[in-house]
């Protein structure tokens, strides 16, 4: 496959290595702010092609450590479990002075393993966005308008380096948040990981259940389907997840028997009014998430 090189400019240049959702989207977003060059990278021609086609980025290559060189900022857009490879294979490559980011969604065990091999100029990043659809042609200009994108540096993070960062999220049209990396995977473990895995748990139930009740699915309402939705998700990408934070998530997982054996007891108690109780307090709490 070859690229499309553009003449180098002011502009800040920005390679954005895998071409997904998060990828395209960010590449579509910052191209639109006007100060930026955006250089895709993607293994797959195919998706390089469309990303070029759909103006998500404005130079693209199949070539990672062609594509990183001269870059003022690297994104990994990638699953988590194929940073650490990555970021080896690319830092010989890669300006001393370029910043590394990436928009995995855990953290811990990511920043450990990327400052060691970016000291002081890794970033890392976790946009609170994206779509239960993958792939460059779910890409959306405005999918980071007004979402949190939260950044966790550490004692070792370069002070300029984050605010190049900041500056990325901004011009993205995100909102940055700070969050330590074990405070971050101990938050989306109970808000984005164990949702998923129930999302999952319950289509299969319901998939178990359809072979004896073959009109379930058809019955399934907007309840079932906004419940189960986030399931159709990139099984390797959520694969990698859990397996970068595992331990948050057993721990959520049985907690959250315990409160569903506490349901099944009620209703065996035959106990109503404790159950109409139980449920007060999830309609009250919910109020409290921003709707955007």
């Amino acid at each position: 496959m070859g690229r499309r090189e553009l003449a180098l400019k002011e502009n800040m240049r920005v390679a954005i290595i895998g071409l997904g959702v998060i990828g395209g989207s960010l590449g579509m977003a910052l191209l639109a702010k006007g100060n930026y060059e955006v250089v895709g990278i993607d293994r797959d021609p195919v998706t390089v092609r469309l990303a070029l086609e759909t103006g998500a980025v404005s130079a693209g290559t199949t070539d990672c450590l062609n594509g990183v060189k001269q870059a003022d900022i690297v994104v990994l857009a990638i699953p988590v479990g194929d940073l650490a490879d990555l970021a080896r294979e690319i830092a010989p490559s890669i300006s001393s002075e370029a910043i590394v980011t990436d928009v995995g969604s855990t953290k811990a065990e990511v920043v450990a393993l990327l400052e060691e091999i970016f000291p002081s100029r890794f970033v890392g990043g976790h946009p609170m966005t994206g779509s239960e659809r993958s792939g460059i042609e779910a890409a959306e200009l405005y999918l980071f308008e007004n979402a949190i994108y939260v950044l966790t540096p550490t004692a070792r993070t370069d002070s300029e380096a984050l605010q190049k960062i900041q500056e990325m999220v901004a011009d993205s049209g995100a909102i940055s948040c700070f969050i330590s990396p074990d405070d971050h995977d101990r938050i989306v473990a109970a808000i984005s990981h164990l949702p998923h895995m129930m999302a999952v748990a319950l289509m299969n139930l319901a998939a178990d259940f359809s072979e004896t009740h073959p009109q379930a699915l058809t019955l399934a309402a907007g309840g079932f389907r906004d419940m189960t939705r986030i399931a159709a998700s990139s099984q390797v990408m959520w694969r990698d997840i859990f397996a970068t934070n595992r331990r948050n998530v057993i721990e959520l997982t049985r907690h959250f028997r315990e409160v569903l054996l506490h349901c099944e007891q009620l209703l065996e108690r035959e106990d109503y009014n404790e159950l109409v109780l139980f449920m007060q307090r999830p309609c009250c709490e919910r109020q409290k998430i921003p709707f955007i």
